[in-house]
């Protein structure tokens, strides 16, 4: 499953689009991995 959620987002970052109504997938990843940080700077105080 990781494997082929890597290979869409690839897709993704090249511009390919899957549905015309698709969400904003990239801005959806960047919120994500922002509160990933965060929770790892809370943790290591």
């Amino acid at each position: 499953m990781e494997k082929n959620a890597r290979k869409v987002i690839n897709l993704l970052h090249r511009g390919i689009r899957f549905t015309p109504t698709q969400p904003d997938v990239i801005k959806i990843e960047k919120m994500m991995l922002a509160e990933l940080q965060s929770d790892k700077d809370r943790q290591s105080e």
